[in-house]
């Protein structure tokens, strides 16, 4: 019995020696840990245990290996510890922020929803599953979860924000306004809050609101790219009304375009703000810009423009050329009426301009649109001014 009991004694002494040795002195594994040296952390871990390492040791060798960049090999970790207890919440987010880490986004994903059907009150959780939401395309359920942190934590101004940004992402911009003023309530200068319930507002087409909600963000002293632009965009709209707002839109846009990270939206406005103030040359250059920039569905728009201010440049040939061009990416017979008639108004070319609306009629066939109709019309006027001058 004596023996026993020394042997048991023993054991409590070599047990209580090897947990001084991980946590106390310099050759100790909180020593490694406080003073950066995490692959001499992990050796010691693996030194001391080489099978059947506690779990919180095993968390502490995952964290390890992260910071070391070994997220594989902590993954694996962190599995292995989740397995032996499935339902506890802060193992599975381990996991789960692992697999994140691994960009095995969906797996992270299908991990998180198993825990929020265990405990949907865990703010922590439901925040990132409600990013991998967002970042798998599943905007929807990413809202649904911030507005269940919003029933949680009302007073979370990152939740309400979130919410905000992802209903306006989503073109619903009354939702989106709704959820901003719940936050602009708590933070009236949230320059984030502002800039949303802004951009919501100007969606709506209401533009006083929008500028008033700008035009205090602005007072702030941010002024971000995309906050100029939608300043820009907003005197642009004012403009539509009052001509002398184009010098405010010129104004805007010039502060942020910038030669070395151009973008087809600030030369379109320049564009089209120049042309309405009849300085053409300046039209012309940023629209066909704007064209070599931009996105291929707005190009007819922007060749449109083009080319009206070449007429109103009295460069008729070039206003032509880019009729064509855009009958060729876009046909319509407007475009082709367009050119007849800057041949019949402008060139005086009689037998061109009747050989080009006799080409708008052939095109029409169902001989009922305005364009068919006037061409005949030109053409028979065309032909009598031809023929008193002796020259059909």
């Amino acid at each position: 019995m004596k023996t026993i009991y020394i042997l048991l004694l023993l054991l409590l002494i070599v047990g209580f020696s090897s947990a001084q040795t991980i946590e106390v002195g310099t050759d100790s594994l909180s020593y490694y840990e406080s003073n950066y040296q995490y692959l001499k952390a992990i050796n010691f871990i693996n030194k001391v245990y080489s099978k059947n390492i506690p779990p919180d040791i095993a968390n502490r060798k995952a964290i390890l290996l992260e910071k070391v960049g070994k997220n594989k090999e902590a993954g694996n970790i962190y599995s292995e510890i989740y397995g032996e207890d499935s339902l506890s919440i802060a193992n599975g987010i381990n996991l789960a922020l692992s697999l994140t880490k691994q960009k095995q986004y969906i797996e992270a994903q299908n991990l998180y929803e198993k825990l929020y059907r265990i405990d949907s009150s865990n703010f922590y959780l439901n925040s990132n599953l409600a990013l991998l939401y967002h970042k798998n395309k599943k905007t929807y359920k990413a809202i649904k979860i911030y507005i269940k942190n919003h029933e949680l934590d009302s007073t979370d101004i990152t939740t309400t924000i979130n919410i905000a940004k992802l209903f306006l992402q989503k073109e619903h911009s009354g939702s989106s306004a709704h959820w901003a003023s719940k936050g602009l309530a708590l933070e009236p200068n949230n320059v984030e809050l502002l800039y949303i319930m802004s951009k919501a507002k100007y969606m709506q087409k209401d533009y006083p609101k929008a500028t008033l909600y700008l035009d205090n963000l602005l007072s702030l002293g941010d002024t971000a790219k995309k906050y100029i632009i939608l300043k820009g965009k907003l005197s642009f709209e004012q403009a539509k009304y009052n001509s002398e707002k184009y010098i405010d839109v010129i104004r805007w846009f010039s502060k942020v375009a910038d030669p070395m990270n151009e973008t087809e939206v600030i030369h379109y406005y320049l564009g089209i703000s120049y042309h309405e103030l009849g300085e053409e040359k300046k039209s012309i250059k940023h629209l066909s810009r704007a064209i070599e920039l931009g996105i291929s569905s707005y190009v007819p728009i922007y060749l449109e423009k083009i080319a009206y201010s070449y007429i109103s440049e009295k460069n008729y040939q070039k206003a032509i050329n880019t009729w064509e061009k855009l009958n060729l990416l876009s046909p319509n017979i407007k475009y082709d009426y367009y050119i007849a008639n800057i041949t019949y108004t402008y060139l005086n070319d009689k037998k061109l301009a009747i050989s080009r609306y006799e080409t708008v009629m052939r095109k029409d066939k169902s001989k009922a649109t305005k364009y068919y109709a006037d061409s005949y019309i030109k053409i028979q006027q065309l032909k009598k001014k031809l023929h008193l001058e002796g020259k059909l």
